[in-house]
């Protein structure tokens, strides 16, 4: 029989699993107002601009309204149906990086992982690296306590950062 490539059983290490589920309270309530403000609105103003025939100075404005009200009726749509399909975040952290939904960070591409300043239970930031770099809010919805954090820091110093010397953990 054979047996599995250490390498494989290095990277199935994991540091740290959590995740964020959609099927909250709050995430309903959200999508319904931002539907139940933003969709009529979103309509009379199309209509408005559909039907009339404003200054350039008031067309400008009424394309740049319609859009944004039209961008937060999109939000309370996907809101919603992320509540009704009960759609999950995981968070796995392992050797080969960060795994957050259906986005996966290689630890070469993370500059640095940190938490979130203020917050508790503590939420982690990730910040990517290169030419555009971006941060990545890691929320999951029971986060960790403080001890739980410096943990995993701990772990990862040890275990991860050696090898990238470019990683930052705070």
């Amino acid at each position: 029989m054979d047996t599995l490539d250490p390498r494989v059983e290095e990277a199935a290490v994991v540091f740290y699993t959590a995740a964020y589920h959609y099927r909250r309270k709050s995430v309903v309530a959200v999508g319904l107002v931002l539907l139940a403000v933003c969709a009529p609105l979103f309509v009379q103003f199309l209509w408005e601009l559909v039907h009339s025939t404003p200054s350039s100075g008031a067309l400008a404005m009424g394309v740049i309204c319609t859009a944004v009200l039209g961008l937060f009726t999109v939000i309370g749509v996907v809101l919603i149906r992320y509540f009704l399909t009960s759609r999950t975040l995981p968070l796995v952290i392992n050797r080969e990086g960060v795994r957050y939904g259906d986005r996966f960070f290689p630890w070469r591409d993370i500059g640095s992982l940190h938490a979130r300043p203020g917050v508790m239970p503590v939420q982690l930031l990730l910040l990517r690296r290169g030419r555009m770099e971006s941060i990545c809010h890691l929320m999951t919805n029971d986060g960790m306590t403080a001890s739980e954090f410096e943990r995993l820091m701990r772990t990862l110093r040890t275990e991860v950062a050696p090898y990238y010397d470019h990683l930052k953990l705070q």
